[in-house]
C-alpha cells in the first residue's frame, strides 16, 4: 500500500502592517496553502486519502512473485524463507496503510518501522516491497510533524524506484510528489516548486491526461505558487487538479475535497469570502461523508473554516469550527504536533478578540513551551509571546505584560525578519503602556529600539 500527500498553511498581515514593515506574505506550513487577513494559523488541506493495496511487488507495473526485489539488481528467488519473510513485510505495510488511512498514527508508525526493520535484514537488498514501506512511513512521519524523518523515509524510497525503474514510472512520480509535500511543510517553498515540475514533467510525458497523480502534482505545485505570492499560476494549477478529480475520481471523492480547500483558502487570500466560505462547507460535506468524523483530516477543514469565520468576525462560529479541529487533533495526534500547537493558538487567538482574556491566557501558558520545543524562536514564538503580553497589559497585569514585551524585543534585535505585524503592533503597546506608567524615557528606548530593528 501507498499513500501520497502535501502540507501548507499561511497567514496575511493587515495592508497597513505590510506597508510599514515591508514584509511579504508568510505562510505556516505543516503540511498547506493558503492565507487569513486575521492572523490566525491556516493549514493546507492538499494530502489525498486514497490508498491502493499492495498485493505483492511490482516490477515496472507487472505482478512479482514474492520474494522477488525486481530489476536486475537483485533477482527473484523462490526459496521459502524469502517468501514468507517478504510476505511478513507485505503484511506488516499493508496493515500500517490501513492505520495511516484511518488517521492512527501511533500503530502506523509500529508497524511500518517493523516493516522496514524485518525488509533490511532480508537477502533482497532494497527492494520494491521496501520501498512501499518507506512511502508510508514517510507520510506518518510527516503527519506526526517529524519532517525530517519524513524527508529521509522519502528520499530513499524515491532512490529505490529510480533505481528500479527510472526516471519516467508512476511509482517515481509519486515518490517526487510525497517528497515535495514534505518541503511544503517544511517551508522550503522552492524545492517544493523544483519537485512538483520535476514531477509534473515526468507525469505528462509518460502518463494519460487523466491520471489522478497528475492532479496531485498540479496541487503541490499550486501550493508551492501560493506560498511564494504566484496566486494567479495556484488557481491555474488547482483548477487543472480539481478538473481531473472530479472526472477521474468523481465529485465525491475526499481527494476533491483536498483540492476544494485549497482553492477556499486562496479565496479567502482575496477577500472572496462567500466564495470562499461555500467550497470550504462542500469540502467538510465530503470529508464528513468519507472520513468521518473523527479523521485528522477533517480537522484540517474545520480550521480553516474557522480562519474564515474569524476574519469575518463571526467568532461563535470560528470558535465552534477550532474547539472541533482541536478536539479531533489532540484524538490523533501527540500535543507537540504543529497541527495542535496552531489550533490551540487559532483558539485563544478567538477567546481575545472577545476579549475573554482568562481562557486565553490559559491557552498561552500552555502552548508556549510547546512551541519553543517544536518550532524553537519562529514567528509562532513571537506571535505568541506577543499576544499572550497583550491580554496580560488589558486585564491590568503589567509586570507579567511587560516581562513578554522584552522577550520579544530581545528576539526581535537578534532575528529582526521575525517582526510581523502582531509584533509591531504588540511592541508599540508596550511603549503606550509605558508611557501611561509615566515611565516616559522607558518608553522612548523601546520606540528607539523598535526603530532600529525595522530599519535592517
Amino acid at each position: 500500500m501507498k499513500v501520497v500527500g502535501v502540507v501548507s498553511a499561511c497567514r496575511l498581515l493587515p495592508p497597513s502592517a505590510r506597508t510599514i514593515l515591508n514584509i511579504p506574505t508568510l505562510l505556516v506550513a505543516t503540511l498547506t496553502v493558503c492565507a487569513a487577513q486575521s492572523g490566525f494559523a491556516h493549514f493546507p488541506d492538499n494530502i489525498p486519502t486514497g490508498v491502493e493495496a499492495n498485493r505483492g511487488q511490482k516490477d515496472n507495473g507487472q505482478q512479482l512473485p514474492l520474494g522477488c526485489a525486481g530489476g536486475t539488481a537483485a533477482p527473484c528467488t523462490d526459496s521459502a524463507g524469502a517468501s514468507i519473510q517478504v510476505s511478513e513485510v507485505s503484511d506488516l505495510n499493508s496493515r500500517g496503510a490501513r492505520h495511516l488511512d484511518a488517521g492512527r498514527y501511533a500503530e502506523a508508525e509500529l508497524l511500518l518501522r517493523r516493516a522496514v526493520a524485518v525488509s533490511e535484514q532480508g537477502p533482497g537488498g532494497e527492494s520494491i516491497e521496501l520501498a512501499n514501506t518507506l512511502t508510508n512511513l514517510g507520510m506518518t512521519c510527516a503527519r506526526l510533524g517529524r519532517y525530517d524523518e519524513a524527508v529521509a523515509a522519502h528520499q530513499r524510497a524515491l532512490s529505490i524506484f529510480q533505481r528500479r525503474f527510472g526516471a519516467d514510472n508512476l511509482d517515481t512520480v509519486t515518490s517526487l510528489n510525497n517528497l515535495g509535500a514534505v518541503y511544503l511543510a517544511q517551508q522550503q517553498y522552492q524545492k517544493a516548486e523544483t519537485t512538483a515540475l520535476q514531477a509534473l514533467h515526468v507525469s505528462t510525458g509518460t502518463l494519460d491526461a487523466g491520471q489522478p497523480i497528475l492532479a496531485t502534482s498540479l496541487g503541490n505545485l499550486g501550493c508551492a505558487y501560493f506560498a511564494q505570492g504566484r496566486k494567479h499560476d495556484a488557481e491555474q494549477a488547482f483548477q487543472k487538479a480539481l478538473t481531473i478529480r472530479e472526472a477521474v475520481l468523481g465529485p465525491g471523492h475526499p481527494d476533491v475535497a483536498v483540492t476544494l480547500s485549497d482553492l477556499a483558502v486562496l479565496y479567502q487570500s482575496e477577500g472572496l469570502s462567500a466564495k470562499s466560505e461555500q467550497l470550504f462547507q462542500r469540502s467538510l460535506q465530503i470529508s464528513e461523508r468519507v472520513l468521518g468524523d473523527w479523521h485528522p483530516r477533517l480537522a484540517k477543514v474545520l480550521n480553516n473554516l474557522g480562519v474564515l469565520y474569524a476574519s469575518e468576525q463571526q467568532y461563535t462560529l470560528a470558535e465552534a469550527a477550532f474547539r472541533r479541529a482541536l478536539s479531533i487533533t489532540e484524538n490523533a495526534l501527540p500535543p507537540e504536533h504543529p497541527d495542535v500547537i496552531r489550533t490551540t493558538s487559532s483558539l485563544a487567538e478567538v477567546y481575545l478578540a472577545q476579549r475573554r482574556n482568562t481562557e486565553a491566557e490559559s491557552l498561552y501558558e500552555q502552548i508556549i513551551p510547546r512551541i519553543e520545543r517544536t518550532f524553537g524562536t519562529d514567528r509562532d514564538l513571537t506571535k505568541a509571546l506577543s499576544s499572550l503580553a497583550e491580554a496580560y497589559r488589558a486585564d491590568g497585569r503589567y509586570e507579567r505584560a511587560e516581562l513578554l514585551y522584552r522577550r520579544v524585543l530581545v528576539i526581535l534585535d537578534g532575528r529582526p525578519r521575525l517582526t510581523t505585524g502582531a509584533t509591531f503592533t504588540a511592541v508599540e503597546h508596550y511603549e503606550e503602556m509605558l508611557r501611561k506608567l509615566k515611565r516616559k524615557a522607558e518608553a522612548r528606548e523601546v520606540n528607539r529600539e523598535l526603530n532600529s530593528i525595522l530599519r535592517r
